[in-house]
């Protein structure tokens, strides 16, 4: 887009500006390229990433997942590839990969979306057997939808099932109130 156009020129212009004039069109070049490769890695399902994973190719799985610019896409990512990993019993990169992925779903705008992926995150930190960690995730969810006015339906759900599954009666007893208000009918991103 025009847009992503501009911000790659703007980018461009301050190692110009060090680098010298000659090497302006280089720098520019090179922005605009990487602009494209980010644009194509970033429309890769990240299913096919899990599944790149399957195959061994973890490592560049995760340099794709990297890559992504939005948060959203970056922690579907890094959930699906997580998943894979701890179906092939590999608890300690999947740990260390969900991590990144709370990190990432923080760094969502949505509140909603936010506690929808966190939810997810902490599902899978459950399953690898890090309770504790998997309680501090969902607890985040929930905070993240606490005080908002607009509709969470989705979010709500996600938590109170996550709740279920991993037995944290805490969160169960602060999402009452919060479900009382909000519950209509679900969309589901995650």
């Amino acid at each position: 887009s025009l847009t992503q156009y501009a911000y790659d020129i703007e980018r461009a212009i301050p190692p110009s500006n060090q680098w010298g004039v000659n090497s302006v069109p280089q720098v520019v070049a090179y922005n605009l390229l990487y602009a494209n490769i980010v644009s194509r890695v970033a429309s890769i399902p990240s299913t096919a990433l899990a599944l790149m994973t399957t195959l061994g190719q973890l490592e560049l799985a995760l340099r794709f997942a990297d890559l992504r610019t939005r948060p959203e896409q970056r922690t579907k990512a890094y959930i699906d590839i997580g998943n894979e990993l701890l179906q092939q019993g590999n608890i300690a990169k999947c740990v260390e990969l969900l991590a990144r992925a709370e990190i990432a779903a923080m760094q969502i705008t949505y509140p909603g979306t936010r506690s929808c992926a966190l939810s997810r995150i902490a599902q899978l930190l459950y399953q690898a057997g890090e309770k504790q960690s998997a309680q501090n995730t969902l607890s985040h969810a929930l905070d993240a939808i606490a005080h908002k006015e607009n509709n969470i339906t989705d979010a709500v759900i996600a938590i109170a099932e996550t709740a279920i599954a991993i037995n944290d009666s805490a969160v169960l007893r602060r999402l009452l109130p919060l479900s009382l208000i909000h519950i209509s009918e679900p969309t589901r991103p995650y």
